[in-house]
Formats: C-alpha cells, sequence, structure tokens
C-alpha cells in the first residue's frame, strides 16, 4: 500500500492526523471492473490528546472506498464515499 497523503494539525487541545492510503482490490472485483473501482482509497482520522502522556483516549474514523476530488469552482477537496459506513473508532491512545 502506498501513503498518498498525511496532515496533522493541533486544534482545541486534540491532535489531528488524517491520512490517505490504497484500498485493497480483490481480483474478483477487479475483473468484474466494477463501479467501485472507482473509490480506490482509505481514509482514516484520528483525533488524540494534544498533551503526551495524556490518559484521555482519543477517537477517529476508518472510512475504506472513497473517491477523492477537486471542485475547482471552489477550490475545495470533494470526498465521496461508497454507500459504506465509517469504521468508529473509540478508543485511541497515543503512546511513544
Amino acid at each position: 500500500m502506498r501513503l498518498h497523503y498525511a496532515h496533522q494539525y493541533e486544534e482545541g487541545g486534540k491532535r489531528h492526523l488524517v491520512l490517505v492510503t490504497d484500498r485493497p482490490i480483490g481480483g474478483r472485483e477487479a475483473v468484474r471492473d466494477a463501479r467501485t473501482l472507482e473509490y480506490d482509497v482509505t481514509t482514516i482520522f484520528l483525533e488524540v490528546p494534544a498533551e503526551e502522556g495524556s490518559k484521555e483516549k482519543g477517537k477517529g474514523q476508518f472510512v475504506a472506498g472513497m473517491k477523492l476530488g477537486l471542485d475547482k469552482e471552489k477550490k475545495k477537496l470533494v470526498i465521496e464515499g461508497y454507500a459504506t459506513e465509517p469504521i468508529r473508532l473509540t478508543e485511541v491512545h497515543r503512546t511513544k
């Protein structure tokens, strides 16, 4: 898998991380040339305490099967999911 994008920033006492990587595509899906092939990335959003050593739990989302695009008029990233709910990550811990 390739890491396409990684970004982190701090806001409101939290450290936010965004990771975008390839989505695994199985042989049957590739042979069928399904519409799902357009949704070829996985995105992970994490929110953890900014303070190192904090006992507070973080949270996040794991979204497989997304398509990224660019709205040139609005100059914004457009994210489209393929009819799947994100997997909620409820106990994200910061470690060294």
